[in-house]
Parts: C-alpha cells; structure tokens; sequence
C-alpha cells in the first residue's frame, strides 16, 4: 500500500505539473484574462498529437468505465442489503440519479456534495473502529504471505488511485499549482490511513479457515450486530465518493465536445457500467489496476510530459524511471495472466 500510495503520488505531481503548463499555454495563445481549464485528453493531442489524444482517451474511458462496474457491482449488494430492493433495479437507480446531479450541478455543488459524502464515510469508519476493536483477534495479523505481493498490486493501484479527478481539484482550486499539489498530498495521505488501518481491522476481524476465499466486507455483513450496520454504511459511503468522482471526472473529459455529443458520451460512460453483474467487483478492479491505471498514468503520462522541452536532469530521470517501472508493471501482469489463461486451457 506504501509503495502504491508513493507511486501514484509521484504520478499526481507530474500530472499536476502538465495540467497547470497546459492551461497557461492554452490562456496565452487564446489571449484570455483568466486561465483556462485543460482536460487529459486536450493535453494529450497538444503533447503526443491525434495518435496520442486517441491511445490516451481510450486509455481514460476504459479506466473510468472499469470503476463504474467495479463500485455498481458492490452498489447493487450493498444498496439492496439497505432497501431490499432487487439489485439491478438499485443499481439502475442509482446509476441515473448520480449521472443527473453531476451533470447538472457545478463542480464546486457537486464536490461539495462528495465532501458531506466523505465525512459520512470517516465517521462511519470511527463506528467501525469502535465497535469493531473490542472484537479483533490482533494476532491474526502475524500471518504473513509475501508470495501474494505480485498478485494484489493491481487491486491496490485500482483502490488507491484518484489521478482521474486532477482536473476537477485544479479548476476547483483555480490552477494554483501549490495549492493543488497540498490538496492532493493531504487526501492521499488520509486515503492511505483510513485503507491501511481498515485493513488491519479486516483481517483481525474475519475468521482464517486455511485461506481467505470470500469477501471480507460480505463475511461481516452477515455477522449482525453493530459491526454488520457500521461496515454496510462505510461500504455505502465509499461506493457513493467513488462514483461521483469518477462522474465528475468524465464530465470534465467529455466536456470538450459539443453539448450534444457531449451530453451522449457522458450519458454512455456513466450509465452504461451499471449493467454491471453482481459478481464484477474484483475482476474490475484488478483488471483496472493492472492496465489502464499502469498504462495511463505510469507509461502514458510521462511520455506527456517528456514531449515538454527544457527539462532538467532530475526530471528527466524521474519520468523515464517512471515510465520503464510501469512498463516492467504491465508485461508482468500481462505475463502473470497468460499463465492463468494457459493453465485454466490445460485444465479444460
């Protein structure tokens, strides 16, 4: 998780760095008084040309859209757990009430809105903490299994990153870059807190039987108690920040097209996913993170930002050390699946 939360770190600061540099390049050649806002895909086309605003944009919607199946899939349990509602109708639901109040409310309302939503989510944390320490087994957590490092990096990038909504904090925070860069810093940091000390109640919580072969958050839902309503309201939580986020930031990807065709995209990319299958959550995210998170913003975003002349050594070393780490990432993933899929073919 340390590792990952660095890594993506990094990754926010050049990303932060590109959209600042593209907005004030873009104010000047337009002659505007005010900076203007540039999404990934504009910054793309400037840096890497129509080839790389398509690769990169590609890149950005399967990304966005694995997200979206990945959170619909765990809404629809834990939504229908709340309301008793059949799953693909919570689902549905769901999907277009948080696609109408994000396209139609303003950045700030909408972030605003995500803020109240986080807040519930530390405070049903707290909940979870206080009902659940009496409870953990704190041995548990002397089991270690370094073996399984490789395989649940990908998951780990996919839960930990929020590069997707850099464009929406830099309007927000009006492309202040030191204002941006302390933002992100801050959030990531409490992300990484809140992920890390989550887990470790997790696993000191759910009983080992030989290996964990099921859903941690499922297993307490079905413990009752006050554990059970304390995690389903953090799940609920989580998945509604997630979503809006992940809206927000198609929004503002989409938002360079015309109202119409903009309209549409959007409408596609954010509905769409809730079609989902229940059972979807982990294959989206560990798909996400191995993919589109290493190759967008580990191998794409570098290669952004080396087309920028004058850079200095330190930076030079920096995004090309990026860049090949990444890339060592994605060939192992791809290495990795290639021998499941050859094995599950032997097998068959």
């Amino acid at each position: 998780m340390l590792l990952s939360w660095a890594m993506l770190f990094v990754q926010a600061q050049v990303a932060t760095d590109l959209l600042v540099d593209e907005s004030k390049s873009k104010t000047s050649e337009t002659s505007n008084t005010s900076e203007t806002e540039v999404s990934f895909a504009v910054a793309a086309e400037r840096r890497l040309g129509t080839k790389g605003k398509v690769v990169v944009s590609g890149l950005f919607l399967l990304l966005m859209m694995t997200t979206l199946v990945s959170q619909y899939a765990e809404a629809g349990a834990l939504f229908s757990t709340l309301t008793g509602w059949p799953q693909p109708c919570v689902r549905a639901l769901l999907a277009l009430l948080l696609a109408i109040l994000t396209w139609n409310s303003p950045t700030t309302r909408t972030a605003a809105i995500n803020g109240c939503l986080t807040l519930g989510f530390v405070v049903a944390s707290l909940v979870v903490f206080g009902t659940g320490l009496p409870l953990a087994q704190w041995h548990r957590l002397a089991r270690t299994d370094w073996h399984s490092c490789a395989r649940s990096l990908p998951s780990i990038l996919q839960l930990f990153v929020y590069l997707e909504v850099t464009p929406s904090i830099a309007s927000i925070l009006q492309l202040k870059r030191r204002r941006i860069k302390r933002a992100i810093f801050v959030g990531s940091a409490l992300l990484l807190l809140l992920e890390s000390t989550w887990s470790a109640l997790g696993l000191a919580l759910v009983p080992f039987h030989g290996g964990l072969r099921e859903d941690p958050v499922a297993l307490l839902l079905g413990q009752n108690g006050p554990v059970s309503s304390a995690v389903l309201a953090l799940g609920c939580f989580a998945v509604l920040t997630t979503i809006l986020g992940t809206n927000l930031a198609l929004r503002s990807f989409c938002g360079d097209a015309k109202p119409r065709a903009a309209l549409a995209s959007y409408s596609f990319c954010v509905l769409t996913p809730a079609l989902a299958p229940k059972g979807a959550f982990f294959a989206a995210i560990d798909f996400a993170g191995a993919y589109p998170v290493t190759l967008l913003w580990g191998c794409a975003l570098p290669l952004m930002a080396l087309a920028q002349q004058n850079k200095s050594r330190r930076q030079l070393v920096l995004l090309l050390s990026l860049f090949f780490v990444s890339l060592a990432m994605v060939i192992s993933f791809a290495l990795q699946d290639l021998g499941l899929l050859s094995r599950a073919a032997r097998w068959a």
